[in-house]
């Protein structure tokens, strides 16, 4: 059988143009075929698929459709949050209206460790709970400071970093009092936190220390990278991978983080990273771009959303299967 060595396609029009070949070989060389689709996303003999991108979709529309955060605690479920305090679910493939939660005041940030427990914060301080079916009242916060960004475990545990450099926890009913946990004299030192358990979380910011929390306290961790890095996730106590805006990432080990590896083709703006396990991440970009860490190596980046120059970016993922990207100009797309 003849596969050519170099087609002048898309690799969408080249798996369109695989498939039709699937069909004409029939029977006879139909493992050729499946080999041939094998990166295209299609059906293999045991009914693997290939992850993609899809196109992305218009969720927010108007002047002020800035979606900041989403948090997707299963394949079929994700919640966003948007500048104008409203929220937006999005359940199997349809993204709901967005449903106002704090009249008005912008939130941030969300995390929802289950389908029925999620907390987001809005941009002076508090934060408000969703239990499956609306949106409660907001937590008291002692005292009220911006926050950037914050990550649950569970309904009775979550932590909080804030755009002063503290960080505070919630015990299921109310907020811990803000500790000073950034180094340095780095304005906003604080800007992302990851939560793997209620007895370890990381925290970064541009001073490029991290913080960990082990249950009773912050403290700084040595021998992290000292490069400002801008978010971080840790999917287990053992592992976590934090990166900078510009294209680098560090990832810890359970005992040291390691050197700097840069992303291929890297791109200035990286403002989110997603990892579900250790051996997978998504990080996304200013521009809607993302990349995939996969058994610790990066892949080039893609163009997730076109029109999403200078976005914010936020990307939430279940699994190497499943994740969301949101951008702050109202766009969504999904892996899966």
């Amino acid at each position: 059988m003849w596969i050519p060595t170099h087609v002048s396609r898309s690799p969408r029009s080249f798996c369109a143009w695989a498939r039709t070949q699937q069909r004409w070989l029939g029977v006879a060389l139909a493992g050729t075929a499946v080999f041939i689709l094998s990166g295209c996303g299609a059906s293999s003999s045991q009914g693997v698929t290939t992850p993609a991108w899809s196109k992305a979709v218009q969720i927010e529309h108007g002047q002020s459709r800035s979606v900041y955060s989403v948090s997707c605690p299963s394949a079929t479920f994700c919640m966003a949050v948007d500048e104008n305090g409203s929220a937006l679910s999005l359940r199997g493939n349809r993204w709901s209206t967005p449903t106002s939660v704090t009249g008005g005041t912008t939130l941030s940030s969300i995390s929802c460790p289950s389908t029925t427990s999620c907390v987001a914060l809005t941009a002076g301080g508090e934060a408000v709970t969703f239990d499956g079916r609306s949106w409660s009242s907001q937590f008291p916060v002692e005292p009220p400071s911006g926050r950037f960004s914050v990550s649950c475990t569970a309904r009775t545990f979550c932590a909080a970093v804030n755009a002063d450099g503290s960080g505070s926890v919630l015990d299921g009913e109310s907020w811990s009092v803000p500790v000073a946990i950034g180094g340095g004299s780095t304005p906003n030192r604080v800007r992302d936190v990851s939560c793997a358990s209620s007895t370890f979380c990381a925290a970064v910011g541009p001073s490029g220390h991290v913080t960990a929390f082990d249950g009773m306290k912050w403290s700084i961790q040595q021998g992290s990278p000292a490069q400002p890095l801008v978010a971080i996730s840790c999917p287990t106590t053992q592992f976590c991978n934090a990166i900078t805006a510009g294209g680098d990432s560090v990832t810890f080990g359970g005992s040291k983080w390691s050197t700097p590896e840069g992303i291929p083709d890297p791109i200035n703006g990286y403002s989110s990273i997603s990892c579900p396990s250790a051996a997978f991440c998504m990080a996304v970009a200013l521009n809607g771009a993302a990349s995939t860490w996969l058994n610790g190596h990066w892949s080039k980046p893609f163009q997730v959303i076109h029109d999403g120059y200078s976005a914010t970016s936020s990307v939430s993922c279940t699994s190497s299967r499943f994740c969301v990207m949101v951008n702050s100009k109202g766009a969504a797309a999904t892996y899966r």
